[in-house]
């Protein structure tokens, strides 16, 4: 017991590791464009705050590339992040490597299709 009791503590000392996955969102960011996070496209819309690969790969830096182009881009922009997670004090991060599958206009949560659905009210006719 002693045994196994030791190695589950030794495990759990060891840094997580980082895993290199694909996620695909609704990209949200703050008045100042500074900080911008991932809203999965998942029930849960799950959330990541998004950051530069460290070190930044070869061909550039993806996110401050796809920021000068779309970073002043008003409404849902729809995309794909290549990166790895990351937890901070708590908060979930994703490393970027690559964005793909741009499409500004677009989101993936059911509730914004939902809303788009939804027929706006014809005004009442006067008598």
């Amino acid at each position: 017991m002693a045994h196994i009791l030791g190695l589950s503590i030794g495990l759990s000392a060891q840094p997580a590791l980082a895993v290199t996955d694909i996620y695909t969102g609704t990209l949200k960011t703050e008045d100042s464009g500074t900080d911008v996070w991932l809203e999965r496209c998942d029930a849960i819309r799950s959330t990541y705050r998004l950051l530069e690969a460290a070190p930044v790969p070869a061909d550039g830096a993806p996110l401050a590339t796809f920021l000068r182009r779309w970073g002043t881009h008003r409404g849902p922009i729809q995309l794909t992040v290549v990166g790895e997670y990351h937890e901070n004090d708590g908060e979930s991060q994703l490393r970027v490597t690559t964005i793909d599958n741009v499409k500004p206009g677009k989101s993936c949560h059911l509730a914004d299709m939902l809303d788009a659905l939804e027929p706006t009210p014809s005004p009442v006719p006067r008598r």
